[in-house]
């Protein structure tokens, strides 16, 4: 028999034991499973996390190395630990106000250790169900739509008036993103063929 189970809806709203912590002799991974789908889903959150570490790197200075080190170093424990994905929407966040507004290392590291705290507490104590009850939806998704158009513009920004890509390589830069598009939306429902995997691929 398999340890007990750990749902994500109880991971993130902070309620989760893993096994080994629960007083359990059974490893928290011995449940887990590799397959193609699980190596696409470990993929998944590079659309987001890659353009604004990047944007990060050239905004605030971020060294590339060292956050790439401890994302990944970090990403492994807990996913041994609660053997799920864990995407950190907070600090994406951050991530996103710090290359709009330009903020030093100092003040990126300042709002992650803040946020951080906030988060541990909440899932410790169980309280962040309430805060999610208490907040709208309607004020979370303004939210994610201020920040969304902020980095827009901020890109948008970024591109014009540089004439640093020639025009040959800008035309294969769109065709190669729309090529990923469609490859994207058409297998979007399949098991079989992970689109992330034949989109990395191709880089």
């Amino acid at each position: 028999m398999g340890g007990p189970a750990v749902s994500a809806g109880s991971v993130m709203a902070g309620t989760a034991v893993p096994p080994v912590m629960a007083g359990t002799a059974v490893p928290p991974w011995s449940h887990a499973r590799f397959n193609r789908r699980e190596l696409a889903g470990s993929l998944g959150d590079m659309g987001t996390f890659l353009p604004l570490l990047l944007g990060m790197v050239r905004e605030n200075g971020l060294s590339f190395v060292s956050a790439m080190f401890f994302a990944g170093v970090f990403s492994v424990l807990t996913g041994l630990l609660f053997t799920i994905p864990m995407a950190v929407q907070p600090m994406k966040a951050i991530a996103a106000v710090a290359i709009a507004e330009k903020l030093t290392i100092p003040q990126i590291m300042a709002a992650g250790a803040i946020v951080s705290a906030v988060v541990l507490v909440l899932g410790v104590t169980g309280a962040i169900g309430v805060v999610a009850r208490w907040i709208p939806r309607s004020v979370v998704r303004g939210i994610q739509l201020a920040l969304g158009l902020t980095l827009l513009i901020k890109g948008v920004g970024m591109i014009v008036g540089t004439n640093a890509v020639p025009e040959a390589e800008r035309w294969e830069n769109y065709l190669l993103a729309g090529g990923a598009s469609v490859v994207v939306l058409l297998l979007a429902s399949s098991k079989r063929v992970p689109a992330a995997m034949i989109c990395l691929s191709r880089g």
